[in-house]
């Protein structure tokens, strides 16, 4: 997300980084800071960055292994509402799908690139409608439950019943989350990964497929708390 507030469908790696872009967090800005360090402080040393996407979970273990921005969809399906487009795609990878493409790349004997992207990219990202599906497979029915596009104030409007949706939290600072997460959702950004293909990484899986594993891998645990594992 080094692409700043405002960036293309379809993010290559000549986009990015460059100087003077407006950021959501500060987090996503000092990535684009230390790529230009790297290249700045070792110049004439051979270097390669590789951009994972939003990583989330793992293909056969869901969320056991970590359930590091899960809780965000999570708490978008509990309350049955995202501040996107149905039609909106996010580019999501496993963690397992990162760690195998990181290790081809660094025990290839050479590379035609020095920057890379892992992510689904268009072909294997998936909608929020398509996502919303995916969980009401791993849930199974529930009465009345419907899955919109809502604006933010229609969703912070639920903040008195938050303990209900998120287990016992912080309300402001869910709140706080909600309009976060919600800003990267509306992005409706894929990362071109074809350097990356062309090196010979895989596909990855789509969240889609694997989303009931993570599901049933953190509903144990309250959707404030797994959130909380993130803030630590």
């Amino acid at each position: 997300m080094i692409c700043g507030s405002r960036p293309p469908p379809a993010v290559t790696e000549d986009m990015n980084p460059r100087h003077g872009l407006r950021h959501f967090v500060p987090y996503t800005e000092s990535k684009t800071e230390a790529e230009f360090q790297l290249r700045d402080k070792l110049k004439g040393c051979p270097l390669v960055v590789v951009r994972p996407t939003i990583v989330v979970g793992h293909s056969k273990l869901g969320c056991a292994p970590s359930g590091s921005i899960f809780w965000a969809f999570r708490m978008s399906d509990a309350i049955g509402m995202v501040t996107a487009p149905m039609t909106s795609r996010i580019d999501v990878v496993p963690v397992d799908y990162v760690s195998q493409a990181l290790l081809h790349l660094a025990l290839a004997k050479s590379l035609k690139h020095n920057c890379y992207h892992l992510g689904s990219g268009e072909e294997q990202s998936c909608t929020f409608g398509e996502i919303s599906e995916a969980f009401c497979r791993a849930i199974g029915p529930r009465e009345g439950y419907h899955f919109r596009q809502a604006e933010f104030q229609e969703a912070a409007a639920l903040q008195p019943d938050f303990y209900q949706y998120f287990g016992r939290c912080n309300k402001r600072f869910m709140l706080g989350a909600m309009r976060l997460y919600g800003s990267f959702a509306s992005l409706n950004t894929t990362f071109d990964h074809s350097r990356a293909l062309a090196e010979g990484v895989p596909l990855p899986p789509r969240f889609t497929d694997y989303l009931h594993a993570c599901y049933h891998t953190s509903k144990h645990i309250s959707i404030a708390d797994q959130a909380a594992i993130d803030f630590q």
